[in-house]
């Protein structure tokens, strides 16, 4: 099993995983097929230095961060849009009762 292999494997089981490969191949299509069919988010080119390893391991982990947060964001909003409806109306109707105004707002039609 190739590298490209194993990382479309493991983008499969685990999407939110964010794949790094290593490799002495340098052809162009080798790599762009590892990117489109694996998810490949950094294609690092042997030999490599240590130095920005560890820079494209920090920004890869800083992705993964990311988009854990966008997650979590996407549900906290999904749920939180028939809360913030009830309150709304809440106050609408609050407003209602104190200045005698209808509880549902008016629409104008604009000419």
């Amino acid at each position: 099993m190739t590298g490209v292999e194993f990382l479309r494997e493991v983008r499969e089981r685990w999407p939110d995983t964010v794949r790094i490969i290593i490799s002495g191949y340098t052809e162009t299509q080798d790599i762009i097929a590892g990117v489109n069919e694996a998810g490949i988010y950094q294609y690092v080119m042997k030999p490599w230095h240590p130095e920005s390893l560890l820079l494209t391991v920090r920004a890869a982990a800083q992705l993964y961060d990311l988009q854990q947060q966008t997650q979590h964001m996407d549900l906290e909003l999904r749920t939180a849009e028939p809360v913030l409806r009830r309150r709304v109306e809440s106050k609408r109707e609050n407003c209602a009762t104190i200045l005698n105004f209808p509880a549902s707002p008016v629409r104008r039609r604009v000419p």
